[in-house]
């Protein structure tokens, strides 16, 4: 198990515009999955890049336990890559690709026969070694990919993008087995991800990156349901942002004064609140609005009202919804545990 330190890392690419990195830094402790979320084009690839020795930073530092590795090259670093195809040698069987980091380290064969077969057992494929790539499926190329980076033992596992080539079904599949792999092994993990799901489900931590800098890092309900500023609210689909003030545990706005959770920021800000978190019916913050339009989205409905000259957008299931019409009053509540003010903004 490795801790990692990423210290300050900014990089351009020659010709871009914008640095893909940018005085970016990170903790990550022995034993840590961390999931390391963002849009493409934030620069999330190339930080798993820098800290495999693929890419050279321009400034900052990657330390492992506290050692820097700049100097170091991949194959020294005790970091292992896996690729979001996987990369397999379409010449080589199953096993012999899942023993091919041993053999280029020069292990007996032995050893190295017993390696493969208790990695290809962790991954569930072990009756699989003879097969070629092609005859395999989409999710047992990845599982192939996870053990070849397994059998290897290294220190930190790093994993760009591993399920986004999967369907639904599959991704659901490897995530459990990737999270289990995981704790059985205590190997540190960094997995990068644009989907809130997967981060949400393999992140012991969630660090979302935007515009090459990590704008927040924690448990993935406090980034959903506390976001640092507007940006990362708006990354995690919220929608409803009302601006007023707040002062002695209520928020003066549009609406009315709303009671707001306790340890609230005061002062100027702007009130979010996530649109599932809206229920209909009386009760304290109570607001009266009026429906604009509705939309099946399967097992929700997002409902869009006003009221007090602002827009409000609610997530129902049907039966909440029920009466839902455009041009209808209605009494929604917004519960004040759900309320979250982004101070100054």
């Amino acid at each position: 198990m490795t801790g990692l330190t990423l210290d300050r890392l900014s990089l351009r690419h020659p010709g871009a515009a914008r640095p893909a990195l940018e005085e970016l830094s990170l903790e990550m402790a022995q034993g840590e999955m961390l999931a390391l979320l963002g849009p493409s084009g934030c620069g999330k690839t190339t930080a798993l890049r820098v800290v495999a020795g693929l890419i050279q930073p321009d400034s900052g530092d990657v330390r492992f336990d506290g050692a820097s590795v700049l100097h170091l090259p991949p194959e020294r670093r005790e970091a292992v890559l896996v690729f979001q195809s996987g990369q397999l040698f379409a010449h080589m069987d199953v096993a012999t690709n899942v023993g091919f980091g041993l053999r280029m380290q020069r292990r007996p064969r032995a050893e190295i026969a017993e390696r493969v077969a208790e990695a290809l057992d962790q991954v569930q494929l072990r009756d699989l070694g003879h097969r070629q790539p092609h005859e395999l499926s989409g999710g047992q190329r990845q599982r192939v990919a996870l053990a070849r980076a397994l059998v290897l033992k290294p220190g930190l596992l790093l994993l760009d993008e591993p399920l986004s080539s999967l369907d639904a079904h599959l991704r659901g599949e490897m995530r459990g087995l990737i999270r289990r792999l995981q704790r059985e092994t205590g190997i540190t993990t960094l997995v990068v991800t644009h989907d809130q799901e997967e981060a949400a489900v393999l992140g012991d931590r969630v660090a979302l990156m935007l515009g090459g800098r990590i704008r927040q890092v924690g448990a993935g309900a406090a980034l959903w349901n506390r976001p640092a500023d507007l940006d990362v609210a708006r990354f995690f689909g919220g929608c409803n942002f009302i601006p007023g003030r707040s002062a002695g545990g209520r928020f003066d706005c549009a609406l009315g004064q709303l009671a707001l959770p306790p340890g609230a920021p005061e002062g100027e800000g702007c009130l979010t609140l996530r649109p599932e978190a809206i229920e209909p019916g009386e009760g304290p913050n109570a607001v009266t609005v009026q429906v604009l339009e509705t939309r099946f989205e399967g097992l929700l409905t997002r409902i869009t009202a006003e009221a007090g000259g602002l827009r409000l957008e609610a997530l129902m299931r049907a039966g909440a919804a029920r009466g839902a019409a455009p041009g209808r009053a209605l009494r929604w509540r917004l519960p004040a545990e759900a309320l979250w003010v982004l101070p100054g903004v």
